[in-house]
């Protein structure tokens, strides 16, 4: 056919648009461009992390993809020996770096990255049977504000985090033992948080197995069995068959399958077995340093995103907190457990974890936005049935408030109010974040300067060396990424360093100079204690000052005499 009719191009229209591939990469498309909007809309890359793993990742480029030595960091664990515990990350970074440049190449990375986030989310929608799957996207990336657009913003390897963990509960779903097992390797090689795959399947195995309980208990409460199947039951032959089921039960179990992927990433990694260290550190170290202290008396700095949520930031979460309240008291009081699928019960469950965690250390809503909209998204689309019933037995009352809920909750009015919500939530936070000049640039040229070669400057911002190192390559620095590391390294510099940093130490620069050997001092902007302090002292001098607020200070050499 030649021609057609206009009833056949709407229908042809409407099939196109109804297709779940289109509604994914709909989604795709909106969040790569919301992260565009932010990341293309400041000359300065978000967060200071950013700046490492940008840096790491040109240092491929220049020495290989297998970084033996970190020269870089000269009191912290990974001065002897070095392990990247984001290995993949930066690899698949290096080909942006090498074709746009470090700037460019980081913020159109973001961008392709976000967009495969999204598409990860949306299989994973899919493999559940949820059908309004534009709407969930929708609601994933704008459910906590600008908590989770924030998050995906920042050119870190949480992004791939967010790119394997659907890909991965997709799997769980489907079942693909196989599939599962090389996307937990590549998770582990990626990511060094990865390990939590394990207790997110182990989650889904104990809700499948309470649910097949379930339903054997119901089977053994009907009619019960002949004498003559009873005996057929004990039969050798019987026993062999139960034991060939309880192997395949055991090798359909989805926490063996991560397991087996997470060691296997491990295995492969090329900095085993000193990656199990970074495990430790990173996943277990850091978060109890920061919840319970170091040990010791020593309280170690951490960064702002490992903090609670505090007062000012509910109004962010509200929609989540509510939201979930409402879904776990519909869920317990239609004790949905017996109607609802066990992938249901499994992502309230996981809702849950995240939100704890979210609680007590904010950076976690970057899993607690996406799982509980995939929850809250696949409940809803079983509780039709659960409607359904209702209507029938419980009268004309009933019904009419089902009929408002639908109301209230359906897509022509939901939609648009959180499409709203949304782009308001994007441009504050490309607000928040933009800058018109690239980071401690002006600073780090005068460093380069002013400053000899190799020469270790003393930084009293851990944070702000990740972004002295993007700059300045050529010097060294005290720590990068995590304080935690310089006080695994050195817990008697850690204090020095935290003491000088607060404007504590009454000399403080010769106690930088005596501590740390160097004559070189970088103040952030907010340091303005030991901005005065230093000012206050005779044997340090103001050398310069940054756009963005930083100071440099050096000692003279004569004061070492």
């Amino acid at each position: 056919m030649l021609f057609m009719t206009d009833d056949a191009y709407g229908s042809a229209s409407r099939s196109f648009f109804q297709s779940p591939t289109v509604r994914i990469l709909a989604g795709a498309a909106l969040w790569a461009c919301a992260a565009a909007y932010v990341v293309f809309g400041t000359k300065s890359l978000i967060g200071f992390d950013a700046y490492y793993h940008v840096e790491m990742s040109q240092l491929m480029i220049d020495r290989g993809f297998v970084i033996r030595e970190f020269p870089w960091t000269t009191c912290s664990i990974w001065s002897d020996p070095f392990f990247d515990k984001e290995w993949l990350f930066h690899v698949c970074l290096t080909p942006f770096i090498a074709v746009l440049g470090k700037f460019d190449g980081a913020r159109t990375a973001i961008v392709c990255f976000a967009g495969l986030a999204a598409v990860s989310w949306g299989v994973l929608l899919r493999s559940l049977g949820v059908k309004r799957l534009f709407l969930g996207l929708l609601l994933i990336l704008f459910c906590a504000g600008y908590a989770f657009l924030g998050r995906i913003v920042l050119c870190r390897p949480h992004l791939f985090s967010i790119i394997f963990l659907p890909l991965a509960l997709a799997l769980i779903v489907r079942k693909n033992g196989w599939g599962l097992a090389v996307v937990s390797c590549l998770y582990m090689l990626s990511y060094v948080g990865a390990w939590q795959i394990i207790p997110v399947a182990f989650i889904f195995d104990a809700a499948a197995f309470l649910s097949n309980r379930k339903r054997e208990t119901a089977a053994v409460e009907g009619p019960r069995r002949s004498i003559h199947e009873e005996d057929a039951s004990d039969t050798p032959t019987a026993g062999k068959g139960g034991f060939q089921r309880l192997f395949g039960k055991i090798l359909g179990l989805s926490t063996l399958w991560t397991a087996a992927g997470i060691a296997a990433g491990l295995l492969l990694s090329p900095y085993f077995p000193v990656n199990l260290k970074a495990i430790y550190l990173q996943s277990v170290l850091v978060l109890t340093a920061k919840w319970f202290g170091a040990g010791g008396g020593g309280q170690v700095v951490q960064a702002a995103e490992l903090a609670p949520i505090g007062a000012k930031h509910v109004l962010t979460y509200l929609l989540v907190l509510v939201g979930f309240a409402v879904l776990v008291w519909r869920f317990v009081k239609e004790n949905a457990f017996r109607k609802v699928r066990p992938e249901a019960s499994a992502m309230i469950a996981l809702s849950g974890v995240y939100l704890a965690m979210t609680i007590m250390s904010q950076r976690f809503v970057e899993y607690l936005a996406p799982v509980f909209a995939v929850a809250a998204m696949l409940y809803w689309s079983e509780r039709p049935l659960v409607f359904l019933k209702k209507k029938h037995s419980g009268g004309s009352d009933a019904g009419m408030r089902i009929k408002a809920l639908r109301i209230v909750f359906s897509p022509s009015v939901f939609f648009p109010i959180l499409m709203i919500a949304g782009l308001f939530s994007t441009v504050i936070l490309a607000r928040s974040v933009r800058d018109d000049h690239l980071l401690f640039e002006d600073s780090s040229e005068w460093i380069a300067e002013h400053v000899e070669p190799g020469s270790l400057v003393f930084s009293a911002g851990w944070g702000e060396n990740s972004v002295l190192f993007y700059h300045l390559p050529q010097y060294r620095y005290l720590v990068m990424l995590e304080p935690y590391f310089m006080y695994a390294k050195s817990p008697r510099k850690y204090l020095m360093w935290l003491k000088i940093s607060e404007g504590k130490a009454l000399d403080a620069a010769g106690a930088v100079e005596s501590n740390f050997d160097t004559t070189t001092i970088f103040v952030p902007p907010s340091n303005l204690k030991l901005k005065y302090r230093l000012l206050s002292d005779d044997s340090a001098e103001l050398a310069y000052e940054g756009k963005s607020g930083e100071t440099i200070f050096t000692i003279p050499r004569k004061s070492r005499f």
